[in-house]
């Protein structure tokens, strides 16, 4: 069978991949196909495809739990969690430019009026301003919402204040709201307030190196 094509997905402001078709439509026919494709996508360990495989696996508990049960879908969810935060943990090591804040209401800082950049190494996080640094911190990068209500979201946890961020990356497409365009070197870090705040606004980062990555005016 065919399971359609990635165009059916949009993303949210956090850069998030969101189902917006009728995509995955579950049944007695196809229900068995879907579990396999599921398997498949895990095996894959691509992060789109993950996203793809918890969304079929969320669909299976709901279309027939006595089948797909929580026990079986959690113990995928732990491998495409463990698939995701390694993901996370290697992806963030660099150096990240600032390049815009705002929310969907809008833009608030870019670039062109604040010049700061973070480093992250393994455990640490470095934030400069005006080439200044002027914050130094341990962190980690954690998930608390891998659960059959809720989709894969990361935090990363600064332990110098106790404060945590939403984390996402973009590596293709275009954020239109930011007029930023992403792919090859171009990869934008996402850093914003955890999903319980609707749409209190992120930071958008380029990875240093980038070239190329404004959609312009």
């Amino acid at each position: 069978m065919s399971f359609g094509q990635r165009d059916s997905y949009e993303r949210d402001s956090l850069g998030r991949l969101i189902l917006k078709s009728s995509k995955y439509d579950v049944t007695n026919l196809n229900n068995k196909d879907f579990y396999k494709h599921a398997q498949d996508l895990i095996k894959s360990k691509e992060k789109d495809s993950l996203f793809d495989a918890h969304t079929i696996l969320r669909k299976l508990y709901f279309f027939d739990s006595s089948v797909y049960s929580k026990q079986l879908v959690n113990s995928y969810f732990s491998q495409i969690e463990a698939i995701n935060l390694d993901y996370y943990k290697k992806k963030i090591i660099g150096t990240w430019v600032f390049q815009w804040a705002g929310s969907n209401w809008g833009t608030s800082e870019t670039s062109k009026t604040k010049n700061e950049r973070i480093i992250f190494s393994q455990n640490e996080a470095f934030f400069f301003k005006d080439e200044k640094l002027f914050r130094q911190t341990q962190y980690y990068i954690t998930n608390s919402f891998s659960t059959l209500s809720k989709e894969l979201f990361f935090q990363v946890y600064f332990l110098d204040d106790n404060s945590a961020k939403d984390i996402s990356f973009r590596t293709k497409g275009a954020d239109y709201t930011a007029k930023l365009k992403f792919g090859g070197a171009n990869i934008g870090l996402y850093l914003g307030y955890l999903f319980s705040c609707n749409d209190c606004g992120n930071k958008i980062y380029i990875a240093e190196g980038a070239t190329d990555y404004s959609l312009g005016k």
